[in-house]
């Protein structure tokens, strides 16, 4: 709204100085016009700013330069004035602030007054000014300029809105509406990606599983809205930990939660989720708000350094086997993957 605002203001004054060149009076009548709407302008973008009233403040945009384009070609000559080159682009500009649905409007009111400014000048009340060969070709120049600029800006308009709107569809797809963290989908392709690259540059990849313990229970004892936000408490926390480039912390199924941790070993992933452990239980004793009382997660968590001749399927099924041995030996404690003597590898 700040450049269509900025460039209204700035093409009323070009139009203005262009027919004061070519040698056209400055009406009083129109630089009154031209002034007021500037101000008007800047007013409506106020009201934006402040209300958020963008649809409001874009009409007046739309109206308010269709009115002054009027007012300067009746006192500068009717059909024939300089000012009606930029007429056309009224419509293109509803367009592109208030969507296509308002430019068979807009079109519609357009021609209507044109269509009275001509009933004007045929009744007489209008003197026609004929044109100069040099204001003709004054009023030529202005027009394609006109178009090249807008046209440029049209394509640059839509460009950024073509990626911002790819890049919010692409943050939908990949994120969970309730937690706000990853979703599924965006976890089994961030996996797989941190899988080849860990397998290339022989480093150990590690995964952590985490269990809300008898979350049924408090959804029960709360209700869903609670519910959700316990998840929303838990989802929070585990994000936090996640700063380093390549980690990832998605919403694995219902309660459950999966953490992605590149270049991490299995004692650092056992420290990493006994630490993640804690922090979960005490949040409620911290004053959490969205807590209704004291939470625990059991974590279930593997690590390894991908090959080529080891199928990823086997690296989730040994973090998911630790978690559900963390479950049935108690909750609220985290387990680590089996190792090939069968021994577990970490637990604490």
């Amino acid at each position: 709204m700040d450049t269509v605002t900025g460039l209204l203001i700035v093409t009323m004054a070009v139009l203005t100085l262009a027919r004061a060149w070519a040698g056209a009076p400055l009406n009083n009548v129109v630089v009154l016009a031209e002034g007021s709407y500037s101000l008007v302008l800047l007013a409506s973008l106020g009201l934006a700013r402040r209300s958020r009233s963008l649809v409001l403040s874009a009409w007046v945009l739309v109206i308010g330069l269709l009115l002054t384009i009027l007012v300067a070609a009746y006192q500068a000559g009717g059909l024939n004035a300089p000012v009606l080159v930029a007429l056309p682009f009224v419509p293109m500009l509803a367009a592109l602030l208030l969507g296509r649905r308002f430019l068979p409007i807009l079109t519609v009111l357009v021609i209507s007054l044109l269509l009275g400014l001509y009933g004007l000048q045929y009744q007489g009340l209008i003197e026609p000014q004929p044109l100069d060969e040099e204001t003709r070709s004054l009023c030529q120049f202005i027009m394609v300029l006109l178009i090249v600029w807008l046209c440029t800006w049209l394509g640059y308009y839509c460009d950024r809105q073509n990626d911002q709107m790819y890049e919010q569809l692409s943050l939908w797809a990949h994120t969970d509406g309730l937690t706000g963290v990853a979703n599924r989908r965006f976890f089994d392709e961030r996996l797989t990606q941190e899988w080849l690259r860990n397998q290339r540059v022989r480093r150990p990849l590690a995964l952590l599983l985490v269990d809300i313990d008898h979350f049924k229970r408090y959804n029960d004892s709360y209700g869903h809205v609670e519910g959700d936000r316990c998840l929303r408490a838990i989802a929070q926390t585990l994000f936090m930990h996640c700063r380093r480039s390549g980690e990832l912390v998605a919403r694995y199924g219902g309660e459950e939660f999966a953490l992605i941790l590149p270049n991490v070993d299995l004692p650092e992933a056992a420290a990493i989720a006994d630490s993640l452990r804690l922090k979960i239980e005490k949040l409620h004793a911290a004053g959490h708000p969205d807590l209704q009382e004291r939470v625990t997660v059991s974590i279930g968590f593997s690590s390894m350094v991908p090959h080529e001749f080891t199928p990823q399927e086997r690296f989730v099924v040994q973090a998911d086997q630790a978690l559900y041995r963390a479950k049935r030996s108690g909750r609220n404690q985290s387990v680590g993957a089996v190792g090939p003597s069968g021994r577990v590898n970490a637990t604490s």
